[in-house]
């Protein structure tokens, strides 16, 4: 329960974030890449130990 508790709010965030970035006007695609990633490092960081695949769209 608790990898499906992860996966939820890692995807979660890299959703919002996403749409975050991109949804501001003055932010440039460099910008918006940089915060895909920062998501994904931080989610590799803060779930990799709990789920196995941290990066796994599909909950």
């Amino acid at each position: 329960m608790k990898s499906y508790l992860a996966e939820a709010i890692g995807t979660f965030a890299h959703i919002f974030v996403g749409i975050c970035a991109i949804h501001s006007s003055s932010s440039g695609l460099l910008l918006v890449a940089f915060a895909y990633g920062l998501t994904i490092a931080v989610k590799l960081l803060a779930t990799g130990v709990i789920s196995g695949d941290p990066l796994t769209g599909a909950v």
